[in-house]
C-alpha cells in the first residue's frame, strides 16, 4: 500500500525471481515520518522451492539499522508459505530509510513480497519550556533560576517590565513585593533601586541576595542553553525590538503577549522578530486567523481550553501550538 507522499525507489522487489537480495528507499520530507506498518513476505504458492528465511532489515540512510527480523523457514510447496511481519515503526523527523531484504544466499523461483503498508505522518515534537525562567528549582525570574533549568529545558520563558527610569527588567507582578524583600510598583523604582533588593531570600536563605535580573542578562544567560520566551508584561514595542536589535539576537528569541496589539507593533518595527499570542478560552478559527494576521506564528494558549481538536486546528492553518501551564505555577 504505498502513500503517494512518499517518494520510494525499489530495486528488484515485487517479485523476486531468483534474487537474493532487494531493498526499498524511502525519502521522507521534513516535519515528516516514515511510518512502516507490516508486509506480507513468502513463495508464490504455486512454485516448488526449497524452504528459506527470509533477513528485513530497516537502516537509516547514512545511519545505523534500526530494525532486523527473520522469518520462518518458508516453503512454495508446503506451510507455512507466507509470513505476516509488523512492523510498528516510526522514524525520525524528516529522516530516509531504507528497508532490505535478504534470503541469504537462497534463490527463490518465485518469491515476492505482497503488501507493503507505509505512511508518511506529521512529525511532532514535545518542547520543554521552563516557566518562571526556572521557578520550580531557585527563585522566579533570576539568573539562579535560569541556572537551574540549564540541562533541563528547550525554551525558557520570562516575564519583562519596565522601570521608572526606562530600563527592561524580570519581574512577574506587578509590585517587588511577593518576591524581593521590597515593596512598591517596578514602575515606580529605579533600576538602581530594584537591584538593590534581595530576590531570593523568600525563596531559600540559599539565594539570599540574588538580584533582579535585567532583560540583556536574562536574555543573554538563556541564550546559552535555551530559547528565550520573554513575555511581555510591560514596555512598549519599539523598546523590545530596539533590546533585541541592540543584542543581535532577534531571529533567537520568541516575545508573546495577551496584547496581540502590541504584537502587531512588534512586527512592524521587525518582522524577523518571532511571535506568540497568549489566550484563553474558546480557541477558534477565527481567533487564530487574527492571531496570524498580526504577525504571530505560534498560538499559546491555557491548556484547560485545549483539545487535540484545537491542536489539529491550529496546525492547519499553518500555526504552532503551546499550551501553559502544563505543570507547576
Amino acid at each position: 500500500t504505498v502513500d503517494p507522499d512518499i517518494n520510494t525507489t525499489t530495486t528488484d522487489v515485487g517479485q523476486m525471481d531468483h534474487k537474493t537480495a532487494a531493498n526499498v528507499t524511502f525519502s521522507v520530507d521534513a516535519g515528516y515520518r516514515l511510518a512502516l506498518n507490516s508486509l506480507l513476505i513468502g513463495h508464490a504458492s504455486d512454485q516448488t522451492s526449497d524452504p528459506f528465511s527470509w533477513t528485513i532489515t530497516i537502516t537509516e540512510v547514512g545511519g545505523s539499522q534500526v530494525f532486523t527480523h527473520t522469518t520462518a523457514a518458508l516453503n512454495g510447496d508446503g506451510s507455512p508459505a507466507t509470513e505476516t511481519v509488523t512492523f510498528d515503526f516510526t522514524g525520525g523527523n524528516g529522516t530516509d530509510y531504507v528497508v532490505a531484504f535478504s534470503t541469504g544466499g537462497a534463490k527463490p523461483y518465485r518469491g515476492a513480497i505482497d503488501t507493503l503498508c507505509f505512511s508518511q505522518a506529521v512529525a511532532i515534537k514535545s518542547i520543554a519550556i521552563a516557566h518562571r525562567a526556572g521557578a520550580v528549582y531557585a527563585p522566579e525570574n533570576t539568573l539562579a533560576a535560569i541556572d537551574a533549568v540549564s540541562n533541563k529545558c528547550d525554551m525558557l520563558e520570562i516575564d519583562v517590565r519596565v522601570s521608572s527610569d526606562g530600563h527592561l527588567v524580570v519581574m512577574h507582578d506587578t509590585t517587588v513585593d511577593r518576591t524581593t524583600d521590597g515593596t512598591g510598583n517596578v514602575s515606580a523604582l529605579t533600576l538602581a533601586q530594584l537591584k538593590a533588593l534581595d530576590a531570593g531570600s523568600w525563596f531559600s536563605s540559599h539565594f539570599a541576595g540574588v538580584e533582579i535580573p535585567t532583560f540583556d542578562e536574562a536574555v543573554l544567560s538563556i541564550l546559552q542553553h535555551a530559547t528565550p520566551m520573554i513575555e511581555r508584561k510591560a514596555g512598549t514595542a519599539a523598546e523590545y525590538v530596539s533590546a533585541l536589535q541592540n543584542l543581535g539576537v532577534a531571529t533567537n528569541v520568541v516575545v508573546i503577549s495577551f496584547d496581540w496589539d502590541f504584537l502587531a507593533d512588534v512586527h512592524a518595527l521587525d518582522p524577523s522578530i518571532p511571535l506568540g499570542a497568549l489566550g484563553s478560552g474558546a480557541l477558534t478559527s477565527s481567533k487564530v486567523t487574527t492571531i496570524l494576521a498580526t504577525g504571530a506564528n505560534a498560538v499559546s494558549w491555557n491548556k484547560n481550553d485545549i483539545s487535540t481538536a484545537e491542536i489539529n486546528m491550529v496546525r492547519s492553518l499553518g500555526a504552532e501550538i503551546f499550551v501553559w501551564t502544563a505543570n507547576g505555577a
